[in-house]
C-alpha cells in the first residue's frame, strides 16, 4: 500500500511532519511494507517458541525458559514490524530524505548530479528492504504497489560519487519535485532537466548544468 502527495504537509503522516520536514515538502511518498512481509517475520518466532516446547515436553525443561523464550521473540518481531513498517520520502527545497524505518539518507538538492524514474528490479539487489548492490549503491525498497523507483546520484561532502535507489509509486512526482526544488535552490541559474512525460520510462533522465547551456550558446552566437 502507498500513500503519495505532491502538497506540503505530511500527507496525514505525524511522523513526517515532525522529523522529515513534511510543513516544508514539494512532494511526500510513503509506501507501507505487505502483510505478507509481517507474517515472514513472525515465523523465525514460532519456531523458536515451538522449539522451546519441544524442549519443555521432552525433557522436562521449566516452563519459565519457555514463556521467557516467546516474550524475547514477540519482542523482536514487533520490533522489526516497527523499525521496518513504511518507507518515506520527502522532498523539500533543500534535501532529499529517504527513511525506512530509522534509516536513510538525507540528501542536499545541490549535490544531487543524476536522477531518474525505472522501474524496481528486486533480482538486481536480492529482495527487499535496505540493500547494497554489486556497483556500490544502496538501495531502499519495499515490494508491491507500481514497481517504480527512482535511482538518485549524487556527491558526498568528501568528493566521492554516491547512488541511491528509491522505491516509489509516482516516480515521475518525485523527480520533478527534485527539479523544482533544484532550480528554487539555484535561482533559476542552473537546473535538472527532467522530461516528465517520459519519467517513469526506463530510460535515463538527462541532468545538466543551465549555466553551461547558456555560455555554451553565447559561444555559439558569438562565432
Amino acid at each position: 500500500m502507498s500513500d503519495e502527495s505532491k502538497e506540503p504537509g505530511g500527507a496525514g503522516d505525524e511522523y513526517v511532519a515532525k522529523y522529515m520536514e513534511g510543513g516544508e515538502a514539494l512532494a511526500i511518498a510513503k509506501k507501507r511494507m505487505p502483510a505478507w512481509w509481517f507474517a515472514l517475520l513472525a515465523v523465525p518466532g514460532l519456531g523458536v517458541a515451538l522449539a522451546g516446547l519441544s524442549a519443555v515436553l521432552t525433557s522436562g525443561a521449566p516452563m519459565i525458559g519457555l514463556l521467557a523464550t516467546m516474550v524475547v521473540s514477540l519482542t523482536m518481531i514487533t520490533l522489526m514490524s516497527l523499525l521496518f513498517s513504511h518507507l518515506r520520502t520527502v522532498v523539500t527545497e533543500r534535501v532529499l530524505h529517504v527513511q525506512l524505518g530509522l534509516w536513510g539518507p538525507k540528501i542536499p538538492i545541490e549535490k544531487i548530479t543524476a536522477i531518474r524514474a525505472a522501474m524496481y528490479d528486486w533480482t538486481r539487489y536480492g529482495g527487499w528492504g535496505i540493500r547494497y548492490g554489486r556497483d556500490g549503491s544502496i538501495c531502499y525498497s519495499v515490494p508491491g504497489g507500481t514497481g517504480q523507483c527512482v535511482e538518485v546520484e549524487w556527491t558526498k561532502d568528501n568528493g566521492k560519487a554516491a547512488r541511491h535507489v528509491v522505491s516509489v509509486d509516482d516516480a515521475a512526482a518525485i523527480v520533478a519535485a527534485v527539479e523544482r526544488a533544484r532550480s528554487a535552490s539555484t535561482a533559476g541559474s542552473s537546473g535538472v532537466r527532467v522530461d516528465a512525460s517520459t519519467a517513469q520510462s526506463d530510460e535515463p533522465v538527462e541532468v545538466s548544468d543551465r549555466a553551461a547551456d547558456t555560455a555554451e550558446a553565447s559561444k555559439r552566437s558569438a562565432r
